[in-house]
């Protein structure tokens, strides 16, 4: 999954995530407007060919990230490796779990294959988001070194001495994502949908 990529193709399928405005940005990550325009000036926004990439889902999912991590004392300029690689493991939990997350369009009969597909299994999520290493927490101790990567909670206060304990959700976030954006946050059009257009649906998968 490309972050700052609006659209791609897996297979027959065309991919095509949301995009969003500035305001909707701040609304669904926390990080204002102005707070953005900050962010640009310092070259710490996702950036491509030279000008600034769209506010695509992935992109959101990154900045809402990122500013949860600034929020709890990493500097945005050292937030964006982070950042990034935390963009599609948020992706995987908001498709894998939030009804409607994932709008596809088809056929009939290949929208409902999809649809059943998408349900049985996490191979279809696996393949939209890249696969990514899942881990569901962001940590550090005693707000300093790096955050930390951790799957379970009781390897993460089980595992150390600590007087505090700063904690990302990142499933959380997926669920907050996908609540703010109030629209799916990708669109998956099947191969052949060249089929007259009375004969093409529109379906939102369920989590």
């Amino acid at each position: 999954m490309t972050v700052g990529a609006t659209t791609f193709k897996i297979g027959g399928m065309t991919c095509t995530f949301a995009v969003f405005k500035p305001t909707e940005m701040g609304k669904i990550t926390g990080l204002s407007p102005d707070l953005q325009r900050v962010w640009k000036r310092r070259g710490q926004l996702p950036w491509g060919n030279g000008e600034p990439a769209p506010f695509t889902a992935p992109v959101a999912a990154e900045m809402f990230v990122r500013h949860q991590l600034s929020l709890n004392g990493l500097p945005p300029g050292d937030s964006a490796e982070i950042g990034g690689g935390s963009a599609a493991i948020v992706f995987w939990f908001a498709l894998l779990n939030v009804d409607g997350a994932c709008e596809v369009v088809g056929p009939p009969e290949a929208v409902n294959q999809f649809l059943e597909s998408f349900g049985s299994d996490s191979e279809l999520v696996n393949e939209l988001t890249g696969s990514p290493p899942i881990h569901q927490f962001l940590y550090r101790y005693d707000g300093a070194g790096e955050f930390r990567r951790g799957k379970e909670m009781q390897e993460i206060v089980g595992s150390a001495n600590f007087s505090s304990l700063a904690l990302i959700d990142l499933e959380d976030i997926a669920m907050k994502l996908c609540a703010r954006a109030k629209r799916p946050l990708i669109t998956v059009e099947l191969s052949d949908c060249s089929a007259s257009p009375a004969k093409i649906i529109r379906r939102l998968t369920a989590g």
